[in-house]
């Protein structure tokens, strides 16, 4: 259990990320626009952060179910993480609204879908108890976000 907990953290951060700082940081990239122009656009493009969070999970778990490993499992939602924290870096980078704020999202969605996916995965089958690992997800993710 001990090795989840870092991906527990970083599931419960990923979260906070896409809820509470994706909007101010697309509303402050469109300062010459109108408040409710911004409004529109930045709420569009967390919306694409669902349609991410849908597919995210899909995608993962057939990757799960396809290679019967955890470990290649691991690696693409690696290179999803990565690929994520990348646009936003490139996006808080530019300082400037433009398709990067919709890739930035679908991926954030996308590994933040494929990483609960996995966890749960693994918390449900790898373990004896089928109460406990959920109970210390819960506990972990709760005092981390």
């Amino acid at each position: 259990m001990v090795h989840l907990v870092p991906m527990i953290i970083w599931s419960a951060i990923s979260s906070s990320l896409h809820t509470g700082i994706f909007l101010p940081l697309m509303a402050r990239t469109m300062q010459d626009q109108s408040i409710d122009e911004q409004n529109e656009r930045a709420f569009l493009a967390t919306a694409i952060v669902g349609i991410g969070e849908i597919f995210g999970g899909v995608f993962i778990g057939a990757v799960r179910d396809y290679t019967q490993s955890y470990k290649v499992a691991f690696v693409f939602e690696i290179i999803l993480m990565v690929s994520a924290l990348t646009t936003v870096w490139v996006f808080n980078s530019a300082n400037s609204f433009s398709w990067v704020a919709y890739l930035m999202s679908l991926l954030m969605g996308l590994q933040d879908s494929g990483l609960n996916c996995l966890m749960r995965c693994i918390l449900g089958f790898e373990f004896d108890s089928k109460v406990t690992p959920f109970s210390v997800f819960n506990c972990v993710q709760s005092l981390a976000n």
